[in-house]
């Protein structure tokens, strides 16, 4: 239910201040959940306008397809909001500041791998406010981004913000 929340919240325009935003959120979920639009009375009525030999329309269900997940996950709409703010800011174009041969230059110099190397060069030089490493369980991903910040912080004066994900 929470994952269904975050997309209808995300779907919604900027709503009027005067408008309670969660309320209307629960209820879209509670409704898109429940299979019902919410005009009808009950679940078996039928408007006058409704041909029971009608046919049915390609690509509408009667019910809903979202499936709540086993583990219900909770967080509130400004968390889910700051992190969207995040990671537009994340996207933001910067300059340059550590040049191609630099990097390259740099990181022949540590004990990195050619892996660990090739990715250190590539976050030195990137274009963009952040940039995500990806690696399975073991790779070095720590060592990487330990020589990374040293190195990002002997060139630019700057010091670097990790963040980890678990799933």
């Amino acid at each position: 239910m929470a994952q269904l929340r975050f997309e209808v919240h995300r779907a919604l325009p900027v709503l009027e201040a005067s408008i309670n935003g969660p309320a209307v959120v629960e209820e879209v979920a509670r409704l898109a959940v429940s299979g019902r639009s919410g005009n009808r009375r009950h679940p078996g009525h039928r408007s006058r306008h409704h041909r029971r030999n009608q046919p049915r329309r390609p690509g509408l269900r009667r019910r809903s397809i979202y499936r709540p997940p086993n583990q219900e996950r909770y967080c509130t709409l400004a968390h889910l909001d700051t992190e969207e703010q995040i990671l537009v800011a994340a996207k933001r174009a910067v300059p340059q500041l550590v040049s191609h041969e630099q990097a390259r230059t740099a990181v022949d110099g540590t004990g990195l791998n050619a892996e660990q190397r090739d990715a250190v060069a590539l976050i030195l030089t990137a274009t963009s406010a952040a940039t995500v490493l990806v690696a399975p369980a073991g790779a070095g991903k720590s060592h990487t981004m330990a020589e990374f910040a040293r190195l990002w912080s002997t060139f630019t004066g700057r010091r670097v913000i990790g963040l980890d994900h678990l799933d």
